[in-house]
């Protein structure tokens, strides 16, 4: 298995010309992070500390110290930067992203992708949905492409940029087991037996 810890973005990608940002409905610039980890996982909507009702389906993603500073500096993009916990320690760097479904606007739904292995070895791709998207917070990934969107918000006097999730394919570590299982084909009311 691969580490996933090994998937720090050393660069991002940005859609359109630095130097003249185009605005479509709000939406300035479009993102790209490749082999990106993925960080405070939180796709099924559990309530948490900063969102105690629930139902914001978010997560992070981990960034080095360079990429970080200019998504913030020149962008004008949310990031935050973790305690460092002992000393010599390098700050994790982050950007909150978010996974908005809105029934109003399904075109602009996030196109989710989850990809495993077949027994024969070839990738199986899985489309998520709003309703199972929270199998990313427990999957054990191995690697991850995600695009986010940028757009502008104002409200009551305050104003920033926030990144949501555009789309991401996400590859999930499986072993012998998992993969056989994932090759078999089950209807509701299917009972398994032991083997």
């Amino acid at each position: 298995m691969t580490n996933p810890a090994a998937f720090t973005p050393t660069a991002f990608y940005r859609d359109g010309d630095p130097e003249n940002p185009v605005f479509v409905n709000n939406v300035q610039d479009v993102f790209e992070f490749p082999h990106c980890r993925l960080m405070y996982r939180n796709f099924e909507g559990r309530p948490t500390r900063v969102n105690p009702n629930g139902g914001k389906r978010a997560c992070s993603i981990r960034l080095d110290e360079e990429a970080a500073l200019i998504l913030r500096d020149q962008f004008g993009l949310y990031v935050k930067q973790n305690e460092v916990r002992s000393e010599g320690e390098q700050p994790d760097w982050h950007m909150p992203i978010e996974a908005r479904y809105d029934p109003k606007f399904a075109v602009r739904d996030p196109k989710i992708v989850l990809i495993t292995t077949a027994t024969n070895g070839r990738p199986v791709q899985t489309l998520l949905t709003e309703a199972t998207i929270g199998i990313i917070d427990h999957s054990d990934i191995t690697d991850c492409n995600v695009t986010v969107r940028v757009r502008n918000w104002n409200v009551m006097d305050k104003s920033g940029c926030k990144a949501y999730l555009r789309a991401m394919d996400i590859t999930v570590y499986q072993d012998a087991v998992e993969q056989r299982i994932a090759n078999m084909n089950f209807d509701d009311g299917d009972t398994v037996e032991a083997f």
